[in-house]
């Protein structure tokens, strides 16, 4: 005799097969469903996801499952919305033997359910060798982003002495973020998405205000650490470094150039004054991401002495409101 999970009198017999929202007493089961990195569910992997969740206040209520008419999880997934309204989507594995339907049904109401929350933008990242998952992302309406480098450079304490300030022209300057000055860097983000070769396929799906509020909720916004470039009194780029304490890392989130600001040797610029400005700080490396189409950016980082670590695929969907 089969049993049943404890919850499953909750559910109509009619919603097996179908979507339905993950309450507190499935998630143990649904995590170790989610993080199994094989066909069967890992329960302390499962617990060791929602010890996470919960110290660093992960919501966890756009989760979706579906279940056979036994109770037994075919499939999850989750929406995590963050500032910027982006939601980051996580979709359980093994998705072979009939479960990939249902993987696929799963993500759809967990999109649907962050883009009622007020998301517009759902990304998922994967292993580039996860070709399983990337057609039931596919299927569930994602597209590739791109293939993406993850790349460090370890981080040697220097008084900042040690690394000039570049030399800038007369009509160059730099000046770090203000409130006053934030539609201005909302400006320079903009003017740095036309023309670029940095994830082209995100031109034009978000508000760059929205980008700039997402940007500043990756790991510790600190003001000093973002640069603004002007050129002849016009922002013309961006340079965005955040510390994040966990890692012992500081990341570059962005750096970005206007197209009338290209060619002219200011992205170096703009890192080396970065270098200079993280000079004497104690975290152990600096880190980024960067499309691996983008050759002149990552000639410009291996010229700094940045490498590739791994590499992920970057899956987007846009969401669509009535």
């Amino acid at each position: 005799m089969t049993t049943l999970h404890p919850s499953i009198a909750g559910l109509a017999t009619a919603e097996a097969g179908f979507p339905v929202r993950v309450t507190p007493s499935w998630r143990p089961e649904a995590a170790a469903r989610l993080v199994s990195a094989g066909e069967r569910p890992d329960p302390v992997a499962g617990e060791r996801f929602l010890a996470y969740a919960s110290d660093n206040r992960i919501t966890l209520d756009h989760w979706w499952m579906v279940t056979d008419r036994r109770g037994e999880i075919l499939g999850c997934a989750i929406a995590v919305p963050n500032p910027g309204r982006t939601a980051m989507v996580f979709a359980s594995r093994g998705v072979r033997d009939g479960r990939a339907e249902a993987t696929v049904r799963a993500v759809d109401r967990a999109c649907q359910d962050a883009c009622e929350a007020g998301a517009r933008l759902a990304q998922a990242l994967i292993e580039p060798r996860e070709r399983a998952e990337r057609r039931v992302l596919e299927q569930a309406g994602f597209s590739t982003l791109a293939m993406l480098s993850y790349m460090e450079r370890r981080h040697e304490r220097h008084d900042a002495k040690s690394h000039p300030e570049p030399a800038l022209g007369g009509s160059i300057s730099l000046e770090p973020f203000s409130r006053a000055a934030r539609m201005d860097f909302v400006e320079a983000l903009g003017a740095s998405y036309e023309g670029t070769l940095d994830c082209p396929g995100l031109s034009g799906l978000r508000d760059p205000s929205d980008v700039l509020t997402g940007h500043q909720a990756t790991g510790c916004f600190e003001p000093s650490l973002w640069t603004l470039l002007r050129v002849d009194g016009r922002p013309s780029g961006v340079l965005l470094l955040n510390p994040t304490p966990r890692q012992g890392s500081i990341e570059l989130v962005y750096l970005g150039l206007a197209p009338w600001a290209r060619g002219r040797g200011l992205g170096s610029a703009l890192l080396r004054h970065g270098l200079r400005q993280t000079a004497s700080r104690s975290e152990r490396t600096l880190s980024l991401a960067v499309d691996e189409r983008n050759e002149p950016a990552r000639r410009l980082y291996a010229r700094h002495g940045f490498t590739c670590v791994l590499r992920r695929q970057a899956l987007i969907r846009a969401m669509e409101t009535s």
